[in-house]
């Protein structure tokens, strides 16, 4: 074989690819895929959420969550590799390179020995357009991917900002059966003390006693809430269970109803999961062109050289061949599917729309019930229970009334103050359902 046609074959291999070199291509898209999803390649972060008795904002929670959950990192993981796709989908087949040997002296296959040998290389094309649908549906599944990951985003920032409010409320309840409990047990000293000056019954002492170990025992449940509610917050971004919190607050309530109008169209806008449809419905498109594109052939077009060692000359050569997409049942089928697929998706883009206006209607709903609420026990109910409680205790030490009398009046107190704590958590669950509910993704 002579060693001026085997360069000239092999340079002709070479310059078949127009891509750039490999190491440049993944290098280049993987920037463009970190440039969208920035924290998918870095390393595991774990977020400092402060120390007990610190003050810990909602929005450093809010933070934590979307660098530290595991799932959310996953995800952005996920659309990174999808980003890498449409060069992949773009790229022709590789060029195939054929030799063979012909008319072997009788009794050997020594190649060395064959009276013909031929080189051929040979590139198969895809009818113009298939590889750039292929490619643009590989941009539209990335990004699809990149909806499902901002998606799932507002769904982790959403729990931690519920599981924030959770661990404010039990800690609140816990501070304020603490306050209770020692109101019971300055009320039992005082107890003790009239009744060793013979002016109550022994059954108020007991009655007291019995209040204090009630308290004692409601404290410790209030307390295990407040522990699985710390592990629920360390869990959604990313930290061990037992991980220290700072101490969490509530957000104000506010005297004016939220708008509902607005956030109707702000969530059709801004809610990654309607968009996420509607990029399915174009993906269902392009699927469609596809189906459509394979009834056109693809061409292969090849050449070669031929080395003869004996009388005939050498030559070069050429090839065409085209395959014959004549089988038209298949490739009907695949295109009725791919256009059922645009249909369905149409409808799913309807569901998504339904049911995103669903929840920002019973968020709101929710958030406004919880507002009204708030404002009802600090207007009339905390202030009547208080002012209740004043009046039974001051009768009771004028004798007009029992002791049990004064009990009821403080449990009550404290049930109104639970309440009113439990409306203004509530009003913080409504409010992270909401922001999540339009795409907003915050708790305040």
């Amino acid at each position: 074989m002579r060693p001026a046609i085997v360069a000239l074959l092999l340079g002709l291999l070479a310059g078949c690819s127009t891509a750039p070199p490999p190491d440049e291509r993944v290098e280049r898209r993987w920037g463009e895929a970190l440039a969208k999803a920035p924290e998918s390649g870095s390393p595991a972060i774990t977020p400092d959420l402060g120390a007990p008795g610190t003050p810990l904002p909602l929005e450093r929670v809010l933070d934590a969550a979307r660098v530290g959950h595991p799932g959310l990192r996953a995800a952005r993981a996920r659309w990174t590799a999808a980003a890498q796709r449409p060069d992949v989908e773009r790229s022709p087949m590789d060029p195939m390179v054929e030799m063979q040997a012909d008319n072997f002296e009788k009794g050997t296959l020594d190649l060395g020995r064959a009276m013909e040998r031929t080189v051929m290389l040979s590139q198969t094309f895809k009818w113009w357009g298939k590889l750039s649908l292929r490619g643009l549906k590989a941009e539209q599944e990335a990004a699809i991917s990149g909806t499902e990951a901002a998606e799932m985003e507002l769904e982790v920032v959403g729990m931690a900002a519920q599981a924030y409010a959770e661990l404010a409320y039990a800690k609140g309840a816990v501070a304020l059966a603490n306050e209770n409990l020692e109101a019971l047990k300055a009320l039992e000293q005082i107890t003790q003390v009239q009744y060793q000056a013979g002016r109550v019954p022994q059954k108020d002492v007991l009655q007291a006693q019995v209040e204090v170990a009630r308290f004692g025992n409601e404290i410790l449940e209030l307390e295990q809430m407040g522990v699985s509610s710390a592990a629920e917050l360390n869990r959604l971004v990313g930290r061990a269970p037992d991980a220290p919190l700072g101490e969490p607050g509530l957000v104000d309530v506010p005297e004016q109803p939220a708008d509902l109008g607005p956030l109707y169209e702000q969530a059709r806008k801004g809610r990654p999961g309607i968009a996420g449809k509607d990029l399915e419905v174009e993906k269902a498109r392009t699927d469609l062109a596809i189906a459509e594109k394979e009834y056109f052939p693809d061409v292969t077009v090849g050449g070669g050289f031929k080395d003869n060692l004996g009388e005939e000359e050498d030559a070069w050569m050429a090839a065409v061949s085209v395959n014959l997409p004549i089988w038209f049942g298949p490739r009907r089928a695949a295109e009725r599917a791919a256009a059922a697929e645009v249909r369905a998706a149409r409808n799913e883009v309807d569901d998504a729309v339904t049911r995103v206006l669903f929840e920002v209607r019973d968020a709101h709903n929710r958030l406004e019930t919880a507002r009204k609420l708030v404002r009802t026990y600090e207007s009339s109910v905390v202030p009547q229970a208080e002012q209740n409680l004043r009046a039974l205790e001051e009768a009771y030490r004028n004798g007009r009334i029992g002791f049990l009398d004064v009990i009821d009046g403080r449990r009550t107190l404290y049930d109104v103050r639970l309440a009113h704590l439990r409306a203004r958590a509530d009003y913080a669950q409504a409010l992270a359902k909401l922001s999540r509910a339009v795409g907003a993704g915050g708790g305040r």
